[in-house]
């Protein structure tokens, strides 16, 4: 499975320097998400890249942090934990998430068969801005300045065209510059039991 976080900084970053934050974050997620995690899945790797060119650095941390969470009930393999993230612009449609599998699941941290409890969703919430902290401002790879965690959007509004037949089409407009990340200002667990089947086949 492949998780994907962005962030925004100023700076100049080198490959040694990603090589080391990407086993900052590594260290950072056994510490603060693996506690949460399901023993039978690991974290086996970690790529940072710099999206500023095609050819710019790049960082790789490969390995095995298992999670640690003691439990003899433990979630299916499509069963993920959804976190949506909060940004100031207005979008229409999904809002960005990330789906976070093997979480503890069962009567302790259920509230139905359905339902996270608002007790054990506020925990995982709780740890995984812990471990954002972790890994962005200060902690961010040497080189970096104001390393923030964003969402990052290939698109901003949308244009309409007519077909030959009259017919009116909507078309998603491609920001510019491409890249166009919106400041990530909060963090809210979806209470619902969120299937992660459809990012299964991406890897461990």
């Amino acid at each position: 499975m492949l998780t994907r976080l962005f962030f925004q900084w100023s700076g100049t970053l080198s490959n040694n320097s990603l090589n080391t934050y990407a086993q900052n974050v590594a260290n950072s997620w056994a510490t603060n998400m693996g506690p949460n995690t399901n023993s039978n899945l690991s974290l086996i790797g970690v790529s940072a890249n710099d999206l500023t060119t095609n050819t710019a650095p790049v960082g790789v941390w490969t390995g095995n942090k298992p999670g640690t969470a003691q439990t003899t009930v433990r979630s299916a393999p499509g069963v993920a934990f959804v976190i949506e993230k909060v940004i100031p612009r207005r979008q229409k449609g999904v809002h960005p998430r990330v789906y976070l599998p093997g979480m503890d699941i069962g009567g302790e941290v259920q509230q139905d068969a359905n339902t996270w409890s608002s007790t054990y969703a506020n925990t995982i919430v709780t740890a995984f801005q812990a471990f954002l902290t972790a890994i962005s401002g200060s902690n961010g790879p040497t080189g970096a300045t104001q390393f923030q965690h964003v969402n990052q959007s290939f698109y901003k509004g949308h244009t309409w065209s007519q077909d030959t037949n009259g017919n009116w089409h909507k078309h998603n407009t491609y920001a510019s510059p491409l890249l166009q990340p919106d400041v990530v200002v909060g963090l809210l667990a979806n209470l619902t039991l969120g299937s992660q089947r459809r990012r299964n086949h991406q890897g461990g």
